[in-house]
C-alpha cells in the first residue's frame, strides 16, 4: 500500500519514545529510516528500522537530509520522533493528496486530540518586536500558511533533494521555515491535507537542555531574517540582543539552564558563530 513512501527521523539516544515511532510506522508496512545523531540508536532493538549511525550531531535538519539520500521512494514523510500514525488511512489520504504538490502537511493532534499547529505564516519584525517583552506567539493562522511544520511534512524526493535538503546553517529550529521559504523561491508548491490527522506527541521528541532549545531557537530566527529579509535583518538582528538581555536578567535568575540559553543565544547572535549542539548522545 505505501510502497512509494518512506517515514523519516532523526534520534539523539534511545528512549521508549523512538520505539513507540518504530513500532507504529513499520507496523504499517512503511519503510522507515532513523537519522542517529550522537550513536545512542541499537539498531538490534528496532528491527524494521533502518538506522543510519553517526558519531556526531549536526542537527534535525542534516539528519534528514542524510535519510533523504538514502532512501528510494519517491516520496518521503518527514516526521519528529513523537509523529505517529493515527491509521493507514489517514496516511493514505496524505499520500494521494500530496501528488498534487511538493510538499504536503496534514493535521497533527495531541492525545487528547487537541489540534497542533503544524503550518505558519512568514515571521515578521512586528513578531519579533512583540516577543522582545512577551513569550512569542505562535505563527500558527486558520486561514493561511506559508510554510509546513517539520514534525510532519510528505515531500517528493527528488525535488526536496533539488533544493539542497534541509540547510546546515539551522541546527535546531527555523529549519522547516527555511525550506519552505527556498521552495516558494523555486516555484514549487505546497498543499495542505486537511482531511489526515496525525498524532504529534509535542514536547516528548526534543531532545536536550533548555539552554539548547533557546539558542537553538533565536540563532535560527537571526538566520532567517539574514538569509531572506535582508531589508529588515538589522532591526531583527538588535531586537534578538535586546530581547536576550532582558530576559537574562529577569527569567534568567530564576533558572540557571535559561540564563545559559540566552547567553549562548546573545553571544551566537552577536558574533554571528552559529552554536554548537551536543556532540554525543547521552545513553
Amino acid at each position: 500500500m505505501f510502497s512509494d513512501l518512506t517515514v523519516v527521523t532523526v534520534a539523539f539516544g534511545a528512549d521508549a519514545g523512538l520505539k513507540k515511532w518504530a513500532s507504529a510506522w513499520s507496523g504499517k508496512g512503511i519503510c522507515c529510516i532513523v537519522a542517529d545523531n550522537g550513536g545512542g540508536v541499537p539498531s538490534d532493538q528496532m528491527p524494521n528500522v533502518r538506522v543510519l549511525p553517526y558519531r556526531e550531531n549536526k542537527g534535525f535538519g542534516a539528519g534528514i537530509s542524510r535519510c533523504a539520500k538514502e532512501a528510494e521512494t519517491e516520496y518521503i514523510l518527514i516526521t519528529n520522533p513523537d509523529t505517529l500514525p493515527v491509521d493507514s488511512k489517514n496516511t493514505s489520504k496524505l499520500l494521494e493528496y500530496g501528488v498534487k504538490h511538493s510538499f504536503t502537511g496534514a493535521v497533527t493532534l495531541n492525545e487528547t486530540g487537541r489540534v497542533i499547529p503544524s503550518s505558519g505564516i512568514w515571521p515578521s519584525l512586528k513578531w519579533v518586536r512583540a516577543q522582545v517583552f512577551h513569550k512569542a506567539l505562535p505563527l500558527w493562522c486558520a486561514d493561511s500558511f506559508n510554510w509546513l511544520q517539520g514534525s510532519l511534512i510528505l515531500v517528493r524526493r527528488s525535488d526536496f533533494l533539488n533544493l539542497g535538503g534541509f540547510s546546515s546553517r539551522y541546527p535546531l529550529y527555523f529549519e522547516d521555515v527555511d525550506l519552505c521559504a527556498r521552495a516558494s523561491d523555486a516555484g514549487l508548491s505546497m498543499g495542505f491535507c486537511s482531511d489526515a490527522q496525525f498524532i504529534h506527541q509535542e514536547g516528548t521528541g526534543s531532545s536536550g537542555s533548555r539552554a539548547i532549545r533557546l539558542a537553538g531557537f533565536h540563532w535560527g530566527l537571526y538566520e532567517y531574517f539574514r538569509q531572506h529579509c535582508p531589508a529588515d535583518f538589522p532591526a531583527a538582528r538588535k531586537l534578538i540582543l535586546i530581547k536576550c538581555i532582558v530576559r537574562m536578567l529577569s527569567a534568567g535568575f530564576f533558572s540557571c539552564d535559561e540564563r545559559k540559553g540566552y547567553s549562548d543565544a546573545y553571544r551566537a547572535v552577536k558574533n554571528g558563530v552559529m552554536p554548537a549542539l551536543p556532540s554525543r548522545a547521552y545513553v
